[in-house]
């Protein structure tokens, strides 16, 4: 009982920490919050989440496992996060779609040792899918 309720208290600390990080920034100014849900920035922010995949897949293909996952993590956090609610205005399975395939995806093949090639293939297709996101928040 206690070994196991170690692991869950080491889990719940993480858990803590993403949670808190996804809250993003406690600004109560309505030019800002309404600034991070519009179409211009969150196309400004889909080119910040290229940006910061094209890192983790260059930490990865470096041989830094750990500092890829975490790349790849604190971009889906900071930078796509934004694009997000005006995706989901304009195409909600692209919404899904994209966060499934860098959240779950991307991570989880990181995590799991994937080839380079298979991960570099993970990171082109979700670039492919970015740039769909993009024609469709600029349309909208």
């Amino acid at each position: 009982m206690k070994v196991r309720n170690a692991v869950l208290a080491a889990l719940a600390v993480p858990t803590v920490a993403l949670a808190v990080t996804a809250c993003g920034n406690d600004s109560n100014s309505p030019e800002e919050s309404n600034q991070a849900k519009s179409p211009k920035t969150a196309i400004a922010e889909v080119g910040a989440t290229k940006k910061g995949l094209r890192q983790a897949l260059d930490a990865y293909s470096g041989g830094n496992q750990a500092a890829a996952v975490d790349q790849a993590m604190e971009t889906y956090l900071q930078h796509f996060e934004l694009v997000e609610g005006p995706l989901e205005e304009v195409d909600p399975g692209l919404t899904e779609e994209l966060e499934d395939a860098i959240r779950e995806g991307l991570v989880d093949a990181m995590k799991a040792g994937d080839s380079v090639s298979d991960v570099t293939t993970l990171v082109d297709e979700i670039n492919a899918d970015l740039a769909d996101a993009s024609r469709a928040l600029q349309g909208s």
